[in-house]
């Protein structure tokens, strides 16, 4: 975990998950491991999602280089291809993130609650939810908040009973 000092409070290593993300995340783009294994799904988790469209574009910039690059060949596919392809992100709360799905994909965001740790949203996770998706389309929001993880786990969606008392309302009341 990315801290400064070792006299910072832990408030600083909560605050600087994000970076330890954009390292994990570039350093396995770089290590060519969704290259050399193309179906691999990586979940990036608890670091959120907003610095994702920051990584592209860096990512994008770097590549633009890649005639001076020692570490990539233009035969290879584009970093930003295999950061899109095989990693899916997890979020606390990220309300920026929800604003710019266009860039990262509505398909490779999923909500987390973290509990039991002191950072998780429970018991008031589903408000949450609410308050920070409650703008987008019904069918994004049944995406992020389950459906992406069902589909990359390969595990069913709640049972619709789950759906009707939910604050994010059933796949039936609105299409």
């Amino acid at each position: 975990m990315a801290r400064p000092s070792g006299d910072s409070p832990t408030d600083v290593a909560v605050t600087l998950f994000p970076v330890n993300g954009v390292m994990a995340a570039v350093d396995w783009v770089y290590a060519r491991i969704p290259i050399r294994f193309p179906n691999i799904r990586i979940v990036m988790s608890e670091a959120g999602v907003s610095w994702v469209p920051m990584v592209l574009e860096r990512l994008a910039r770097s590549y633009r280089f890649v005639d001076a690059s020692d570490s990539w060949s233009p035969d290879e596919p584009h970093p930003n291809d295999l950061l899109l392809r095989n990693f899916w992100f997890a979020s606390i709360e990220d309300p920026s993130a929800f604003r710019m799905l266009d860039v990262i994909g509505d398909d490779k965001v999923m909500i987390e609650s973290d509990y039991p740790h002191a950072d998780s949203t429970w018991p008031d996770t589903q408000p949450l939810i609410a308050t920070e998706l409650g703008q987008l389309d019904p069918a994004v929001i049944r995406k992020i908040a389950f459906g992406n993880a069902s589909a990359l786990y390969r595990h069913p969606p709640p049972p619709a009973s789950w759906m009707a008392r939910s604050v994010i309302g059933s796949p039936d009341a609105d299409g």
